[in-house]
C-alpha cells in the first residue's frame, strides 16, 4: 500500500492510537496503591493552587524569598504525556 504525501487524512487516526497508549501505560505504571495517594495529593495541591489565587500569591512570595525565582506549578493531565512526571518532579 502507498501512501499519498499529500493525504492529510492517512494518519488521522495516529492521535487517538498515542492517546490510548499513553492511557494504557500510565494505567500499568500507576497501577500501585502508595504512588495512585501521591499522585492525588500533588493533584489536589495543583488544583488549589491553579484555584486560588491568595494561595498563588503566597507561594509565588515564599519562592522568590527562598530561590530568587518562581516555578510554574504542573498540573497532572491524563492526555497530556508527561504531566505527572513533571508535577512529581516540581
Amino acid at each position: 500500500m502507498q501512501l499519498a504525501a499529500n493525504n492529510p487524512t492517512c494518519f488521522s487516526w495516529g492521535a487517538c492510537v498515542a492517546h490510548i497508549l499513553n492511557l494504557v501505560v500510565q494505567a500499568n505504571f500507576f497501577a500501585g496503591v502508595l504512588i495512585m495517594n501521591v499522585i492525588e495529593q500533588c493533584k489536589a495541591i495543583a488544583t488549589y493552587y491553579n484555584q486560588l489565587n491568595i494561595f498563588a500569591a503566597a507561594l509565588r512570595q515564599a519562592q522568590m524569598d527562598l530561590q530568587g525565582k518562581c516555578l510554574v506549578v504542573f498540573q497532572s493531565v491524563k492526555t497530556r504525556w508527561n504531566s505527572t512526571h513533571l508535577m512529581l518532579a516540581r
